[in-house]
């Protein structure tokens, strides 16, 4: 048996364009996410969720979804 074989499916999700759904994804994060608690414990868990939520709202701001004006204006509380 090849030892990459278990890595298969990963790398058909990468290369050949199969696609999860929404509910898949959730299942993989929330699965990483407790897996990294019982390795790493709470705080490194908590800081690689925050980090990628940051890395988040930086693409999201980088491919244009959300406007930074705006976004700034309703985290500071400011109306007009």
């Amino acid at each position: 048996m090849s030892p990459l074989l278990p890595l298969v499916p990963a790398m058909r999700l990468l290369n050949l364009g199969v696609l999860m759904n929404r509910s898949q994804f959730g299942f993989a994060v929330g699965f990483a996410v407790a897996a990294l608690w019982a390795v790493a414990g709470f705080l490194v868990m908590v800081a690689a969720v925050v980090a990628g939520l940051i890395g988040w709202g930086a693409v999201g701001l980088l491919d244009g979804r959300w406007n930074a004006g705006e976004l700034w204006t309703r985290l500071s509380g400011e109306r007009h």
